[in-house]
């Protein structure tokens, strides 16, 4: 079963148009180690893979892993997320 951290990486993946090699290449890691931790086949992916995946979606790392909320914005046209705080502004 898929836990918030790979449910918000394959959203935020899928937003962006990317393909899972495209992910990967952005993030700096394989296209087989991406599709694990996608899928929840990779229980616990480094601290650097973490950081690497963060940078290459353009979130923070608690906003990828589910410790603080990210919101699909209708204000940008649907295609980028922000802080709910953000949004309620």
């Amino acid at each position: 079963m898929a836990n918030q951290f790979t449910k918000t990486l394959e959203t935020l993946r899928k937003v962006k148009g990317w393909t899972i090699q495209r992910a990967a290449d952005e993030a700096g890691i394989s296209k087989v180690y991406y599709w694990e931790i996608e899928k929840d086949q990779k229980k616990s992916p480094s601290i650097e893979t973490v950081i690497g995946l963060a940078k290459a979606f353009g979130v923070s790392m608690d906003e990828l892993t589910g410790m603080k909320p990210v919101v699909k914005c209708e204000r940008c046209g649907g295609n980028g997320y922000h802080e709910r705080e953000e949004v309620a502004a």
